[in-house]
């Protein structure tokens, strides 16, 4: 989660929309702090990039001239990350957290309907 974080913190800094993030500037703009590699994998997989043109393809991920984050895929990861931070949550309190954790997106409970049901 923490590099998306910094995906989203460096889409605010150089203005750049969420639905047209420039993959490979953001992988170098984030290149002292993780290896490219890992920040292509969470560009990828937060993306609207189907995930079959990605896997094992290092050349279709260079290709890339923008990304389009998900805003599903981002939320889920903030929601997944957040239950792992505490073993129990008040609903409001996890709501009012989880919202500020996904901005710039705005995280909708239907979007927690698959995914979590691993957890049960």
């Amino acid at each position: 989660c923490e590099v998306i974080d910094m995906i989203l913190s460096i889409c605010v800094e150089k203005d750049w929309p969420v639905s047209k993030v420039p993959f490979i500037e953001c992988t170098k703009g984030l290149g002292e702090l993780y290896p490219s590699r890992i920040t292509e994998l969470v560009l990828q997989t937060h993306s609207t990039v189907p995930y079959t043109t990605i896997v094992g393809e290092v050349e279709d991920s260079t290709n890339l001239e923008f990304v389009e984050l998900d805003p599903k895929k981002v939320c889920v990861t903030k929601a997944i990350t957040l239950f792992h931070a505490t073993e129990t949550w008040p609903l409001t309190t996890f709501t009012d957290t989880w919202k500020v954790n996904c901005e710039p997106f705005v995280p909708e409970w239907d979007m927690l309907k698959v995914p979590l049901t691993c957890y049960v």
